[in-house]
């Protein structure tokens, strides 16, 4: 086990002069890793406004059959040319989920929907999304549930420009999905930001993650991307404990469990003493540095 703090050498000098030179180092790794931190991205594709919504009730799809006008359906065959479509709907639900579709496999669009959580608790779901392929979810809000958007199970899925707001525990739960497309969301304080267990082949870019505890986390993934995502200060802006199966283009602050260190700029910091102090390894993906 390395002793102390940082290992960076013999240092012989006096208590006042080894002070001064932590408290240097100190400042020049929080000023380098904040100065890390992306800035600034959209959060819905340009030339978008917000339309006028009609009011409606929960909506849930139990397989192809039931993407009819009577389960929120405006327009559609459910092909790829021609899409099933759900939008410009206003949701109030006071339990469950404000969407939910399970075992569907016909292509389908939901667009410019708001789903507010009115209950005496905060719904579990606004979007559920359960063994269904071909599907988008679009230009959405979702208010005060407890998780914004889930999908489980599911293939050919695309989450992008949508806004989740609410004091729940998840903006977004990815959980064992292949192919996913995660693109300009802004998550507003959740626990954690975006979700991904058991993905394989995702792309997270352009999103906004705010007064999150936890930015971007992958558990057991493989094959996911992730580049040019914005959060404020948190204690774990991103994780992920498979970092080799997967690819963080450029520098980027992650946690890596397995290895239980953090590296910086050539220093070794004891992982709790970094999160701790707000300091957080970055790792070049490109030069797939390791810790022995």
């Amino acid at each position: 086990m390395r002793q102390g703090l940082f290992r960076i050498g013999s240092i012989r000098s006096t208590v006042g002069v080894r002070s001064g030179i932590w408290a240097t180092l100190l400042v020049a790794i929080l000023a380098v890793s904040t100065s890390l931190v992306a800035s600034g991205n959209p959060i819905a594709p340009p030339g978008w406004s917000p339309p006028s919504r009609n009011p409606s009730s929960v909506i849930s799809i139990e397989g192809d059959t039931e993407f009819t006008e009577s389960h929120g359906v405006l327009s559609g065959t459910g092909t790829e040319s021609n899409p099933y479509i759900i939008t410009n709907l206003s949701i109030t639900a006071t339990h469950g989920v404000g969407i939910y579709i399970h075992y569907t496999t016909a292509y389908f669009v939901i667009s410019d929907v708001v789903v507010v959580s009115a209950g005496p608790t905060n719904i579990q779901y606004g979007i559920d999304l359960n063994e269904v392929r071909n599907g988008r979810i679009e230009r959405c809000v979702v208010n005060g549930s407890r998780t914004g958007i889930g999908v489980f199970s599911s293939e050919n899925i695309r989450v992008i420009g949508n806004e989740i707001n609410g004091y729940g525990t998840m903006g977004m739960d990815l959980t064992s999905c292949y192919n996913l497309t995660v693109r300009f969301n802004d998550v507003n304080d959740h626990f954690y930001g975006i979700w991904l267990h058991g993905v394989s082949s995702a792309d997270v870019r352009e999103n906004n993650i705010m007064g999150a505890n936890t930015g971007i986390l992958l558990v057991d993934c493989v094959d996911v991307t992730t580049e040019d995502n914005h959060m404020d200060t948190q204690t774990i802006p991103y994780y992920d404990n498979n970092w080799m199966g997967n690819t963080w283009p450029g520098s980027q602050k992650v946690i890596d469990e397995q290895l239980g260190r953090l590296l910086l700029m050539g220093l070794v910091v004891p992982a709790f003493v970094a999160m701790a102090l707000g300091v957080y390894f970055i790792r070049d993906r490109r030069k797939k540095v390791a810790v022995h």
